[in-house]
C-alpha cells in the first residue's frame, strides 16, 4: 500500500504556505456546495423537459393526420 508523502490535507497545504486564506477556501467550498445542490435540481427539470416534448409530438401527430370523415365538397353549408 502506497503512503502519502504528507499527513496533513492539500488544502492545509495551500492555507499554512500563505498561498490561500481561510476565508477564500470557505467561499470555493460554499461555492461547490452550491453548484452541487443547483445541478441536482436541474435533472428533475430537464426530465420534464423531455416528457414535454414527447407530448408535444403526439399531438402534432394527431393534428398532421388525415381525418378518417371527409367532408363533401358539395355538402350542406350551414
Amino acid at each position: 500500500m502506497a503512503r502519502i508523502a504528507s499527513k496533513a490535507p492539500l488544502t492545509v497545504l495551500k492555507v499554512s504556505a500563505g498561498s490561500t486564506t481561510n476565508p477564500e477556501m470557505s467561499s470555493v467550498f460554499f461555492s461547490v456546495l452550491v453548484a452541487c445542490f443547483y445541478l441536482s435540481q436541474l435533472f428533475p427539470a430537464l426530465k420534464k423537459i423531455g416528457e414535454g416534448k414527447q407530448a408535444a409530438a403526439r399531438i402534432y401527430k394527431v393534428l398532421d393526420r388525415e381525418p378518417r370523415i371527409k367532408n363533401p365538397e358539395n355538402g350542406l353549408k350551414p
